[in-house]
This record gives C-alpha cells, structure tokens and sequence, in this order.
C-alpha cells in the first residue's frame, strides 16, 4: 500500500502556472477539504544553525465524510514524525529512506498504537502529534564534503511525516517496494486506508552559520462580512450578524446559496494582511547576496465548505514584484453549517505561516 506522498513547498512556477489557468473548471480543487489534509508545515526557523532544535508545527484537517463517528466524536488522527535524515545523497528525499527504515524499525506496533517513543531513541528522531521539535545536528555543515558552486555552506534536515485517520502499523513489505514499512489501517480491521486517510511527506530545514530567512509576517485575517472573534459561550455576547462557534469566539453569519454556480452566489473577501517586509533578499547556498532577487510569496487557500474562486494567488513574484491583489474569494457555495477557512503563506526558501476564519452559513 503506499501513502499519498506530499511535499508542501510547492514549485512557485507551479503556482503561477496554476494561476494562468484559474479559468479552467477543476473538479478535484486543491482548495476543498473533503478528505484528510495535511494542509501545511511549519518551522519557526527555516535556515537555523547547526546543533539547533527547531519546532516545527503541522496544520491538518480532516475533512473526510468518516471524520465524524456515529456517536459524533470525530475520528482519531494519529501523526508519525522521523527526523534522522540528514545531507542524504545528492540532497534527494527518496535517498532517505534506508535511514527512515532503520529508524522505524525500533518502533513496534504497540508502540505506534500507543504514540510511545521507544527508550535510548536519540532526541528528535521520532515524535507523535501535530508539533515535533526536530535536531540539528552541530555537524551538520562541517561532515558535508564541499561542492562547487556553493557560496554559503549549508547542511540540510529532512523531516518526513505521516498522517493516518487510523491506526498505524508496520507492513511486511515495505523494505522491498522501497516504501515506508508502516502502513494506515481501519481501526481494528485488516483494511488498508488509501490517500483519501493517509497522507506521507517532508519538510526540509537547512542547516546556514550565517543565513537566516524569516517566516512571512501576515495576519490578521479580513473576512468580507465582517468578524469581531469576541470570546462568547453563547450567541448572546456576539453582534447582530455573527454567532457562538464551536471554539468559543464569535464568528460571521451569511445566508446559504444552493445557486447551481458558484459565481451566483455573494463574494466574501478573505484577505490576510502581509507585512511587505516579508519578501526577503532569496539568498541560499548559491545565490549571493549580491545576486539575490526578492522571494517569491504566495497563499494558499482552503476550505471546509463553500467554494474559493482560485486556490493561490501570487504575492511577491521575484521579477514582476508585489501584487496588492492577492486576498482569496469566497462563496458560501452549496455549503451549511460551520466551515473553517484558512489561509496559508509560503515563500519559496521554506518559511510558512497560516491564518484562519470559522464561519456558519445558514
């Protein structure tokens, strides 16, 4: 069985080759949250100095029509982190994967069931839950044999995840198909779990003595009819328009559309405020300071509900410059109840930040 393999920092030429064709109807859009979505990845230091333990934090929804259970608990999700995979050959993530199984192999299923780290596994090498503090190993840069071309000398961390609506567990096979040995199954059951329950990836930290790059500064989020987050227990301390959410602040109410396209129902703006500061000189391992143009910049957006009218829009493009028009629409589109949006920024050296906004459509 393989897991549906993501790696969240997306090629910005895929993005703006996304953007060019908005005008083509999608039927699986990026922007739906309709199964189990690892949406993002983040690191509070995206170039961190050697001998470092970066924090490093999953955003994930389940979206799945399984997440709630009959008894209207929502379903167990159970999330892997492996983070001993340091400078693999030729900077390729596939070249991970024997220390990954290696790795792997201290853990048995009941440990997995029970979320337990094995005693003597060295620190940051395995974790469980959305947050993980990885380590940076101090030789990092130093046990890397140098290369030509390299201007900053850089070590590189990559920390693999997996994400299970169910119950993770080691499979026979795993060695061999050159996969992870562990697989997502249907608690208490034999079945196989497949992309739309499982999802397997990376986030890469590189190792600089000297670089730094900072996460995009954005927030707060604007949303078009208006949110005043107040805390509440009740509809009772929240304005005309807006009600108690389940995570007790007040949130926006707007009249459902059931319209048979999307772009006859009203448009709600969702926009997160982006320091400008955030587009950074993109210096790296070899592009100089000297060299350097201005990072790429671009947000993601995502819905449990609803419909957005692109899934990404630019924010910084490192030739054409900053695009003040980046703000997400959103159409409460043959949705009810409460949905969650969110608003996740990139730029293209590895830094993330995200935003989000509960609305109920009625």
């Amino acid at each position: 069985m393989r897991p549906f393999f993501r790696h969240l920092q997306v090629v910005p030429l895929l993005v703006s080759t996304a953007l060019a064709a908005g005008c083509v109807e999608v039927v699986d859009r990026p922007s739906d949250i309709d199964t189990l979505r690892v949406l993002a990845v983040r690191t509070d230091s995206p170039f961190t100095p050697p001998g470092s333990r970066p924090r490093i934090e999953m955003l994930l929804y389940d979206g799945s029509p399984s997440a709630v259970e009959p008894d209207t608990a929502r379903r167990r999700v159970q999330v892997l982190w492996i983070g001993t995979c340091v400078n693999p050959p030729g900077d390729l993530y596939f070249n991970c994967y024997p220390a990954l199984r290696a790795t792997l192999a201290a853990l048995t299923d009941a440990d997995l069931a029970a979320e337990r780290i094995p005693a003597g596994t060295p620190e940051g090498a395995l974790g469980f839950g959305t947050r993980f503090s990885a380590e940076m190993p101090a030789d990092a840069i130093s046990s890397r044999t140098a290369a030509s071309g390299v201007v900053y000398p850089y070590g590189v961390l990559f920390v693999f995840y997996a994400a299970c609506a169910g119950e993770l567990r080691h499979v026979s096979d795993g060695g061999a198909s050159g996969d992870l040995p562990i697989g997502c199954f249907r608690p208490g059951s034999d079945q196989a779990l497949g992309q739309e329950d499982f999802e397997f990836g990376y986030y890469p930290v590189y190792a600089y003595d000297q670089l730094v790059n900072h996460v995009p500064v954005a927030g707060p989020l604007a949303f078009g009819a208006g949110s005043s987050a107040t805390p509440c227990t009740d509809a009772s301390a929240c304005g005309a328009q807006e009600t108690c959410g389940s995570k007790g602040m007040c949130i926006p109410v707007v009249a459902a559309c059931s319209a048979d396209d999307a772009d006859d129902c009203p448009p709600y703006a969702l926009e997160p405020a982006i320091d400008r500061a955030s587009a950074e000189p993109a210096v790296s391992a070899h592009v100089p300071e000297s060299q350097a143009k201005l990072e790429t910049i671009w947000v993601s957006y995502y819905g449990t509900g609803g419909r957005f009218d692109k899934d990404a829009r630019i924010v910084n493009d490192a030739s054409a410059g900053w695009f003040d028009a980046y703000g997400g629409v959103w159409r409460a589109y043959r949705a009810s109840g409460e949905v969650h949006l969110f608003a996740v920024v990139r730029d293209n050296r590895g830094g993330v930040t995200w935003l989000s906004q509960d609305v109920q459509i009625r």
